[in-house]
Order: structure tokens, then sequence, then C-alpha cells
């Protein structure tokens, strides 16, 4: 499928499911998603920048427009939105590091209309001399965090050789391979899989009963574990031969239900569906999920570590289905369900 610039098309599957998210509460910038990268030493500002804007001209999705003016929502590339390289000069300011934190923190908590304004923003904020930071904002309309380090990534090969290698694949490689899920039979099995799956799943809630919206913002909080909560948690990995950082995860999600005094809870785990597909090189918003997990009490049980979901440690992430985020539970119990809100199946 030939795409010419210019050319309206559909929203992929992903895009509709964050498009109608979004027009729910336009005023969230929760899909603004930025990548800073500090830079310490001899930096050739002028070939970073060439490297950054023709990186930039190769990832098509960066530059896209959309509008609802129709009957569906439409998008199509703009070469005037592409997100040259903006350089802005700080090193003179009194507290150079706060202000770049307080710019990138702006622009990033700053809502974006898609109808309206550019979805991709990139800067060089210079320090000093020998100081720079790399900042990539970028509506999840138009790609995720690993198109973002596909993007990175392509950046810095340009930066380090004028030949450059392969450029980035072109995003209309994603747009046919979604058009083809859509008309395939396997669409219809994955909808109805997960309608039954997630039947009777409970509404998200925070750490307080009741139902909670998704915040606008995250905390950041960066704590050293202590040597024995460390080897207990390796331990407890291993016991159950599961990979320590599933192991966590199954733990923060009990922590949540016991926090919220609820029978079950629900948490989101980010799941990548690339493997095997275009879009394992084009910067685009297509496969990558966050799917939603559902913990039950019934399936804790006590360990050495305290008490935690034991049986369902048990179970890894297996991705079988790579538009819907499906997934399976490997010796799970039947209290887990997972269901893949980015891809829309109804």
């Amino acid at each position: 499928m030939h795409r010419s610039d210019g050319e309206p098309y559909p929203l992929t599957e992903a895009q509709a499911g964050l498009w109608y998210a979004q027009r729910l509460d336009p005023d969230n910038p929760a899909f603004n998603t930025a990548h800073a990268l500090w830079i310490e030493g001899d930096l050739d500002v002028a070939a970073f920048a060439r490297a950054a804007d023709r990186a930039a001209a190769e990832a098509e999705a960066l530059a896209l427009r959309m509008d609802d003016s129709e009957a569906v929502p439409r998008q199509w590339v703009d070469d005037a939105c592409r997100p040259a390289i903006e350089r802005v000069d700080l090193s003179t300011r009194d507290d150079p590091d706060a202000v770049a934190r307080e710019i990138m923190r702006g622009d990033r908590l700053t809502p974006i209309d898609p109808t309206r304004e550019r979805l991709a923003r990139q800067c060089l904020l210079m320090l000093g001399p020998k100081r720079f930071v790399w900042y990539l904002r970028v509506h999840h309309f138009a790609t995720d965090g690993y198109g973002m380090a596909l993007f990175g990534e392509r950046v810095a090969e340009l930066y380090a050789s004028t030949e450059g290698g392969a450029p980035l694949a072109p995003l209309a490689q994603v747009l046919d391979e979604d058009a083809a899920y859509r008309q395939s039979e396997r669409r219809g099995r994955d909808a109805a899989y997960w309608r039954e799956t997630m039947a009777e799943a409970p509404p998200p809630t925070g750490l307080e009963a009741g139902p909670e919206t998704a915040a606008d913002d995250c905390r950041r909080l960066i704590r050293p574990i202590d040597t024995t909560l460390r080897e207990g948690l390796l331990a407890l990995a291993e016991s159950l031969g599961q990979p320590w950082p599933d192991v966590l995860t199954a733990l923060t999600a009990e922590y949540c239900r016991r926090h919220a005094d609820a029978a079950e809870t629900v948490i989101g785990v980010p799941c990548m569906g690339r493997l095997g597909s275009a879009s394992a090189r084009v910067p685009a918003s297509s496969s990558a999920a966050v799917v939603t997990v559902a913990i039950a009490a019934s399936s804790c049980a006590a360990t050495s570590a305290g008490s935690v979901p034991g049986g369902a440690c048990t179970g890894r992430w297996s991705t079988c289905s790579r538009f819907t985020g499906r997934c399976a539970w490997r010796g799970c119990e039947p209290a887990w369900r997972s269901s893949a809100p980015a891809r829309s199946t109804t």
C-alpha cells in the first residue's frame, strides 16, 4: 500500500484506542512521552543537529497530522510538522540544569491537541561548553518508548558516520500490516477471546477503595534496596523459577490490592509485540500495549519473603498476538486475567 505525502489514511487500531482516550480527557498530558539524554564531553553541535534532522526526516510518524472533521479521524504525513531540532542556549543562566529540567517538565506536561499541534519536538539544551541535554518529546499517537529508542539509535548512527547505514523503515509497512490484521479472521478470534477473558474484570482502582482515573504525571523515587530484602527477593524468584522483575511486579500488585482492601486489583504491565513485525524497525504507534492484569486475593500465599501472591508469581508473559498484546501465563492460577486496552477489538 503506497502512501504519498499528504494522503489521508485511517488510524491504526492502537492509535484509535489512544484517540478516544485522549478525546475523553483532552487536558490530560499523560500520552506525552519524553526522553532526555544528558551529554558530557565534546559534541559537534552542527553535526549532531544534522543527524537529528535527518533521522526526523526518516521517521515519518513524527510528522503526522490528524483531523476529525470527517466521520472517522484521519491522519497524514506533513513535512511542515517534522520536528527540526531546536538549539537552546542556557549556559549563561545561574542554574542551567534546573532551568533545563523545568523546560522539559513544562513541555511534557502541556496537553497536545493532535488536530492543531505538532506531535513531536526535539531540543538540544546547551548547558555549558561541554554539557548538553538532548530532549525528545513525542505524543503516543506518533510512537512509543521503543520507537523513541529506535530514533535515538538512528541519530547516534548518523552522528558517528556520514554514511549512516540503512534508514528507518517506512511507515507504510506498519499501516499495511495493521490493515491486513483488521481484515483477518485472527482479529475476530482475538476479540472474542478478550471479551470472554475480561468479562468479569474489576474496574481500575488507586491505592484507595473505589474507581480511579489515570493521573497526568507520575512520581519517581529512587531508594537503594537493603541486602536482606535483595537476597530475599532473589531467593524467592529462584524458588519460583521466575526472573526477579516478574516477582517484584507480583509483589507490587499484592501491595496495591491490600492497600485498597479489595478482593481484586488491576495493574498495567508493558508488553511489546514488535518481534517478527514490520514495526520492529519503524518508530510508530502500532503494537506495544499496556496489558492489564487482574490479581485476586485467592491466589495469594505466604512465602519466606512475606505474604505475597506466590501462586501469581508462577507465570511469565509469553507474547502470542502482535497486535492485541495477547499473552499467556504459564503455570499460573486462574485468578490471573490479562487484557490489551491499547488496541480496541470490540
